[in-house]
């Protein structure tokens, strides 16, 4: 789940819309029934770990001091639900002020997300769409057999990649509009297996 501590309304209100579409369902049907470009696997796979990247745990607050009660069983217990894999967004300020980039994830830091703030004047369902984009490179960060990124940050021919296709359909919803991309696979796209996952496939055959 995302998780947002800086001062602008509109990433916080953002966030909070992107941590409801994750936990959507419908929004994850959509994901199952695709196949994608430069990936190991199918949406049945990528809605899963979208699921699990948006789960909670529920934690104890024990329980009240005040007001005492005789019978503990009749007393109100407080719980919190904190995430399980909860993703720090932030911002950074490109150097390049022509740059077009949105916003980056980084294996060095898989658990931040960062939004370039020269890059905040667009719609909310374009901003949501960057978050789940980011998201997308983090499931596929954490699941260890699977891979399903785009290759280099070029997105020339990858509209059918998961991470820029799944935030297509994120930000369709968000601004209640079509989709701008259509799941059709790409024969000049070849599957894209990351340096390391292809370094941890070889050490489990040994």
């Amino acid at each position: 789940m995302f998780k947002y501590e800086g001062d602008s309304h509109l990433i916080n209100n953002c966030v909070k819309i992107a941590n409801e579409l994750v936990l959507d369902e419908n929004f994850r049907e959509r994901i199952r029934e695709c196949e994608f470009d430069m990936a190991t696997c199918d949406g049945v796979v990528i809605a899963e770990d979208i699921r699990k990247a948006a789960e909670y745990r529920k934690i104890s607050l024990g329980f009240p001091m005040y007001p005492a009660s005789e019978n503990v069983g009749k007393t109100k217990h407080f719980v919190d639900y904190i995430p399980v894999h909860p993703i720090i967004v932030k911002t950074y300020r490109s150097k390049n002020p022509w740059s077009s980039a949105l916003g980056y994830f980084s294996p060095s830091q898989p658990d931040h997300i960062f939004l370039n703030n020269r890059k905040l004047n667009r719609s909310k369902g374009s901003i949501v769409a960057t978050l789940i984009h980011e998201m997308i490179h983090f499931c596929d960060y954490l699941n260890e057999v699977d891979s399903y990124g785009h290759g280099d940050n070029s997105p020339a021919g990858k509209e059918n990649t998961a991470p820029f296709y799944i935030d297509n359909i994120a930000e369709s919803i968000v601004d209640d509009k079509q989709p701008s991309f259509k799941n059709v696979e790409n024969g000049n796209i070849k599957t894209y297996t990351p340096w390391y996952k292809r370094l941890l496939n070889f050490i489990w055959r040994i």
